[in-house]
Order: structure tokens, then C-alpha cells, then sequence
């Protein structure tokens, strides 16, 4: 019997072991072919952007495209739609059970992306009629010139070339703005009356041959080469000029006779639903008008409370914020500083107040440089981007120091700039890390670049001024309820004009109440929101939905609740839909949680297993279970 016994387990073995060893390379090849494929399709939406958004690529430093310039037609844009269609279906064919919990998210998160693109082509004949307004488009100037960096004959042929397309860039911008006067969706005079001017302004020698100057000179081509270059530029600048100057006319003239009339995009034919479809693609979840005003309404009040709790521990009556900003106007330290005082104070603010506080509530982690620039336009107090500061000045004696605190934070550290610096150190996928911030008069017609999330961040770091200990008076927390409540308005104003009928006017009104800001500055303000439809609603929504998480996680974790593991699980998945963040949130709770009854296991859903670890991790299994099924057919 033990001699049967023993030749049982031999065969039994042999067969399972022959059988196995096959199977689990198979079942190893399967999973990293499909998870291959994932990052394929990745790169490959992401290279999409660069050819069809050419000036885009060159702005990051790809130079395959520096001929060419982006299409504004409707071929085109079908085109892309149609792109964006077959990538869906290739991403529909991935098995979802070969990859892991990380790659199935990141699988989720690009459906959503592609599908949001072509969801958006609904509205092609609305938004993205209108590329030129005083916030984006040509009319503050070709940005693409400063990036371009040519080193050798090629690259300046290249960008030859891409001068010589410019006009008929210009003639098709043109023809989608004409097709929107005549399905009446243009602009309202808002959004176009300064684009005339700024036309006007615009230093076209110095910006178009900007990469014809130095870097030319400089170069190691012949004289003679660098002079035949350079002539060819200068003769391609009269076609420019011409078409500029025609196009200045057409604003001029034909548009401005035709904008819309009403601020409010629920004038244009079912207005009601493609303004739903903006607030959609910027929020990233359904959610009504109604909703949305109601929620800024109790943000306003509540902000406001704390806000006269403030002025009465200042001995100031607590009426109204108005008459505050009033009181405060007069009292040196905050107003009638020049711009050079209020630069160097923002770089004061950024190196010896906000950064030797981060290691209080985040990871050490390498911060670049960033420089502070200042800039005077109307439109917002400041904005970020690739590691630039930009601070507007205009109107420097009417600017109150206190708002300059909250102000960098939000543009610099822990905002945007941390936020960029965090996500870089993390595998995040090109596509959510690149995105294309402009051309958001498209929207929802437009690739998706998840403002509630980024936005939503850098208010609610604004939020975390008070736990680094950086509002060290009463002035300055009143600063920083000063930026909160004034993107509370936002959700009460972008909704009141873009649903509820509310006028421009109304709508300063509105804003003035709760500001101190200089009045060009609030009418710049809701100019913004009258050209973007939904934007505004971004920050607030997003930093609450951050802050309903934390408590959450803080609620069911007590103890054990760690804010920089916290704030390392939002800023290293990068930009994503808020249920994409709530749901890495749920997923850390979920893992400390069971960190706290087994300690000595640790979990991970952003971290993949190297193939060989799957694989063993496979072989082990599968011996157990052969093992497993010997020992019940021997007994």
C-alpha cells in the first residue's frame, strides 16, 4: 500500500508539475502584455495632443511638430473625435483581470478621459466656435515663439514654416467665429471688447522673431546662412501683419455687432444643458445649477460669520465687510505700497514664512526654483505656471498686503508648485501630468484637466496656512477668509449668470460686497466667468470635496490618522476625477486599517509587483494548491 501511495504522488507530480510550470509563464506573459498595452495607449493619447496641438508640444519641449501649427476646423475637430473614438476601443479590449488594483484605476481613469473628449463633440457648434477672447487665442500673443529654441538649419526651417502657416491659422479662427454669428452662439461683448486693443499692442517684430535674434547670432551656422534666415522671416512678417490687421477688423466690426446679449450662456439654443456639460467636465461628476448656488450661498454665510468674529476682536463693529475694507484702507501697512514693495514682500512670504513651515505637514521632498514675476493686466491677483510666479501689480496702491499670504500659498508652496513638484517625483502617466490648461473656451469640448482636483488642492492649502502657523495675526487670518469667501461668491455668481439669468452688474455687485479688491480687478473677475462658463466653480467644490475626506479619514482612523501619509495619497496620483481621489482615499483608509490588525503586512494599491515577484508569487500559490490536492487524493 505505502509502495501505491508513493507512485501516486510520483504521477500525480509529474502530471500537475507539467501542466502548472506552462501555465503560470502563460498566465505572467498575459499580464504584462495587457499592462504593456496600458502604458502604449498612454503615451499614445499623449503624443495625439502634440500633433493635433503642435504650438502644445513646443511649449514642453517636444520638437517633432515646430512646423506646423494647430487646425481650427471642422474637419478637425471631427477628426480628433474620431481619433479619440478607435483609441476608446482599443482601451476596451484590455483584459481588465491581468492588471492590479493601480493599473485598474489608471484603465478607469482613461476611459474617462477619451470618453469626456468625445462626449464634448455634442457641443462642438457652441464653445469651441469662439478660440479668441481676452483671456486665450492670439490676442496675447504667439507663446509658441519663446519656446521654440532652433539650434540648427532645420529647426529655423522648421519654424519658417510654421510662420508661413500662421495666416491661414488666422483665416480659420475666422471662419469658426463667423459659422457662431450665424447660428447665434457668439461671445458676449465682455469676453471680445478688449481683443481689438490688445491686438493693437502687440510687438509683432520682437515676438515672432524673438528665436531670429540672439539664438541666431549665436549659433554656429554661416553668416551667410543666418542672413538668408533672417530675411526669409521679415518677408514672412507682412502676410502675418496683413492677417492680423484683417482679423483686427472682423472683431472690430462684424463680431462685436453680433455677441450675444446676455452674459449668460442659457440664452444660446438648450443653453440650459451644455451649461451643465461645462460645469460637468470641469467638476467631474453630474451636479445641478441649483445645487451649486445653494452650496456657495451657505459657504458665503459661513465664511462671513467668521469673518466679523475677526473685526469685533479688533474692536471693529461687525456690520458689514464692505465698511471694514474701508476701515483697514487707512491703515498704512496694508495699502499704497509700490511695486517694488510688494515683489520683494512676495519673495519674503515664499523663503523665510511658507517654506521652513512645509516639513510640519508634508514629506521632505526637493522643491525647484521658482521665480516670482511680476505682471499688469486685468485678470486674477496672480497664477502659476512651470515654475513661475506671476504676480499682477497693476494697480499696486489699492492691493492690501493681507491677501498676499493666502495668495502664495495657493500659486507657490503647498499650491500648485508643491503640487507639481510632488506629482513629478511619482509615476503618473504623461497624458495627467501635460495637460493642456488653455483653450478652455472648448469646453466641454476639450481634453479634461481635472479642475476640481488641482484647483480644489490649492485652496484647500490655503486651508493649511492655519496648521503651519502662518496666519500669525488677525489680519491675516482676515486675508485668508478674505480668498475663501471670494471663491465661495464664484459658485453663487457663475451659476446666477449662467442660469439664473443675473447680470453683469448684479453680478459686481455681488462681488464687491465681499471683496476689497480694486474695481477693475472685480470687473476682470466676472468678465472671467461670463467666458468661461462653469470654471469658477472648480476650487470651491474641489476643496471641499479634500477637506469631507480627511475628516472622514480622521473620523474612522483616530489615532492612527497621519496627515502627511494623507496628503501624500492626494498629491501622488496627480490630476484625477474627484471619485478617482476618493476612492485612493477609501483605499488608504481601508490599508491602515488593516496595517493596525496585521502588523507585519503592509499594503499598497499604487504599487505594482515587479513581473518576476507575480510570477513567483503565482509558483507559490500553485504549489500550495498541488500540494494541497495530493495530500486529499493520498488520504
Amino acid at each position: 500500500m505505502q509502495e501505491f501511495s508513493a507512485f501516486k504522488l510520483y504521477l500525480l507530480v509529474s502530471v500537475l508539475g507539467t501542466w502548472l510550470i506552462p501555465l503560470t509563464h502563460t498566465i505572467s506573459r498575459n499580464q504584462e502584455q495587457e499592462s504593456q498595452t496600458l502604458k502604449r495607449l498612454q503615451n499614445e493619447v499623449y503624443k495625439l495632443r502634440f500633433q493635433e496641438h503642435p504650438e502644445f508640444a513646443t511649449f514642453f519641449g517636444i520638437h517633432d511638430f515646430d512646423d506646423s501649427l494647430e487646425s481650427y476646423t471642422m474637419e478637425a475637430y471631427k477628426r480628433r473625435k474620431e481619433i479619440c473614438e478607435n483609441f476608446l476601443k482599443l482601451v476596451d479590449d484590455i483584459d481588465q483581470t491581468q492588471l492590479n488594483r493601480g493599473e485598474k484605476r489608471e484603465l478607469r481613469i482613461l476611459k474617462s478621459y477619451l470618453q469626456a473628449f468625445i462626449d464634448g463633440y455634442e457641443w462642438k457648434d457652441y464653445g469651441a466656435l469662439n478660440p479668441i477672447n481676452f483671456l486665450e487665442g492670439i490676442t496675447n500673443g504667439p507663446f509658441w515663439t519663446m519656446y521654440a529654441k532652433p539650434k540648427t538649419k532645420d529647426d529655423y526651417q522648421k519654424y519658417l514654416k510654421r510662420l508661413a502657416t500662421f495666416p491661414k491659422q488666422i483665416e480659420e479662427e475666422m471662419d469658426l467665429m463667423k459659422k457662431a454669428i450665424r447660428l447665434k452662439r457668439t461671445s458676449h461683448k465682455v469676453s471680445v471688447d478688449r481683443v481689438p486693443k490688445m491686438l493693437e499692442n502687440w510687438p509683432v517684430y520682437q515676438m515672432f522673431l524673438y528665436p531670429f535674434q540672439e539664438a541666431l547670432e549665436d549659433s554656429k551656422l554661416s553668416p551667410e546662412l543666418r542672413s538668408k534666415l533672417g530675411r526669409k522671416a521679415e518677408e514672412l512678417l507682412v502676410p502675418i501683419n496683413k492677417s492680423l490687421k484683417k482679423f483686427q477688423k472682423f472683431m472690430e466690426k462684424d463680431y462685436a455687432a453680433a455677441t450675444r446679449p446676455s452674459p449668460g450662456v442659457h440664452s444660446y439654443p438648450n443653453g440650459d444643458k451644455y451649461y451643465r456639460a461645462c460645469l460637468k467636465w470641469y467638476i467631474g461628476y453630474d451636479i445641478s445649477p441649483e445645487e451649486i448656488f445653494e452650496l456657495g450661498v451657505k459657504e458665503v454665510d459661513r465664511i462671513e460669520r467668521e469673518m466679523k468674529n475677526i473685526m469685533e476682536s479688533v474692536g471693529f463693529p461687525s456690520e458689514d465687510l464692505k465698511s471694514f475694507f474701508q476701515y483697514a484702507k487707512y491703515i498704512p501697512k496694508f495699502y499704497n505700497h509700490s511695486k517694488e514693495e510688494l515683489l520683494f514682500k512676495y519673495k519674503e512670504i515664499l523663503n523665510h514664512k511658507i517654506r521652513p513651515k512645509l516639513s510640519r505637514l508634508f514629506n521632505n521632498i526637493s522643491l525647484p526654483k521658482i521665480a516670482i514675476v511680476p505682471v499688469e493686466k486685468d485678470g486674477p491677483w496672480g497664477s502659476y505656471g512651470r515654475n513661475v510666479f506671476y504676480v499682477n501689480l497693476k494697480e499696486p496702491r489699492k492691493r492690501s498686503t493681507f491677501m498676499m499670504l493666502p495668495l502664495a500659498i495657493h500659486e507657490t508652496d503647498p499650491g500648485h508648485h508643491f503640487q507639481e513638484a510632488y506629482t513629478a517625483l511619482y509615476d503618473v502617466p504623461a497624458y495627467r501630468t501635460h495637460s493642456m490648461i488653455s483653450k478652455l473656451y472648448s469646453v466641454p469640448f476639450h481634453f479634461p484637466v481635472y479642475s476640481a482636483y488641482t484647483e480644489g488642492w490649492a485652496l484647500y492649502a490655503e486651508y493649511l496656512g492655519d496648521e503651519m502657523g502662518l496666519y500669525n495675526d488677525p489680519f491675516e487670518k482676515f486675508g485668508k477668509y478674505c480668498s475663501e469667501i471670494f471663491r465661495a461668491c464664484r459658485l453663487v455668481i457663475d451659476t446666477g449668470i449662467h442660469a439664473f439669468g443675473w447680470t453683469r452688474e448684479r453680478a459686481i455687485e455681488f462681488l464687491s460686497n465681499y471683496s476689497d479688491f480694486p474695481k477693475s480687478q472685480i470687473e476682470a473677475e466676472v468678465d472671467r466667468y461670463i467666458t468661461w462658463p462653469g470654471q469658477a466653480c472648480a476650487y470651491k467644490i474641489g476643496e471641499m470635496k479634500i477637506k469631507s475626506l480627511r475628516k472622514k479619514a480622521e473620523t474612522i482612523l483616530g489615532r492612527d490618522f497621519n496627515i502627511k501619509e494623507f496628503h501624500h495619497e492626494i498629491l501622488s496620483i496627480g490630476s484625477v476625477p474627484l471619485d478617482i481621489m476618493e476612492e485612493v482615499i477609501n483605499d488608504w483608509i481601508s490599508s491602515k486599517q488593516f496595517w493596525n490588525h496585521n502588523r507585519n503586512i503592509r499594503y499598497d494599491a499604487n504599487v505594482k509587483p515587479s513581473s518576476a515577484a507575480t510570477s513567483k508569487q503565482y509558483h507559490c500559490g500553485l504549489i500550495l494548491l498541488t500540494f494541497t490536492v495530493v495530500f486529499t487524493l493520498l488520504n
